[in-house]
């Protein structure tokens, strides 16, 4: 009998989700398991503060391009150093007409990066632009290190249900591929398939995004970097461990 194909279900945000999608298939090719998208979170964004640069902050930082297309849909000024968490950011940054830096893509590798550079920043402080639901306290711990940071929630990530057809692809017999970018993220998932079971196959972005999704899996996979190419990468390790090796031909 021919082993049950696995099915590759992205929970992330319709369109970060699309676009997983799409370098997951150019990666992938032919091994491109099959697709389903359901939401666990929608971006909603909340109004900038009339006063948010009362403190003329030098320069703003992303953690996510969440925030910059929040801040950016408030605010028509580009003239702030933007310091992002990682290049997917700093590209959304530069396309909207920021100055970026681009860091390594973790936030706790981000705060070493700013003190390495701390001799560079702008006078004047850093504003960090995030979301209500954030991993760690950038900008306190940045004050407490001698780099002025002041915080901002400029978006709501909101929990949605998973459709039907992810409640059913989860209830029944095939493999769930189950790629997690962030521990809110995970957290959500784990709380969303508490009771699949699918055997669920996680992929998680960083070793606090595993951490984070308290599920029992038949294969747990941490990528090599905090990066999208990295999370494909570690799919298609994943995928190609996971699949059976043919039985020897007959002599």
């Amino acid at each position: 009998m021919p082993p049950i194909k696995p099915t590759l279900l992205l929970t992330r945000p319709a369109p970060q989700a699309q676009r997983f999608a799409k370098l997951c298939a150019n990666h992938l090719g032919p091994n491109m398991p099959a697709l389903l998208i359901s939401p666990l979170q929608t971006i909603v964004p909340l109004p900038l503060p009339d006063d948010w640069d009362a403190d003329a902050p030098g320069g703003v930082i992303f953690t996510s391009e969440n925030g910059v297309r929040a801040f950016a849909q408030g605010s028509a000024r580009r003239n702030l150093r933007a310091f992002c968490v990682g290049t997917r950011t700093a590209d959304v940054a530069r396309s909207l007409g920021f100055d970026t830096w681009a860091g390594r893509g973790d936030g706790k590798a981000l705060l070493a990066d700013l003190q390495d550079i701390r001799a560079q920043l702008p006078p004047g402080g850093l504003l960090h632009v995030h979301g209500a639901h954030q991993a760690g306290h950038v900008a306190q711990d940045l004050t407490d290190s001698g780099i002025k940071t002041r915080s901002l929630t400029l978006y709501k990530q909101d929990s949605v249900a998973l459709s039907d057809d992810a409640l059913t692809l989860i209830a029944g017999n095939a493999p769930v591929v189950a790629p997690l970018f962030s521990p809110r993220s995970a957290q959500i998932f784990a709380q969303a398939a508490s009771h699949a079971r699918a055997p669920l196959w996680l992929v998680a972005l960083s070793p606090a995004v595993d951490a984070a999704c308290a599920l029992p899996a038949a294969h747990r996979h941490i990528a090599a970097n905090p990066n999208a190419t990295a999370m494909c990468d570690a799919l298609a390790d994943l995928l190609c461990q996971s699949s059976p090796t043919p039985a020897p031909a007959p002599l």
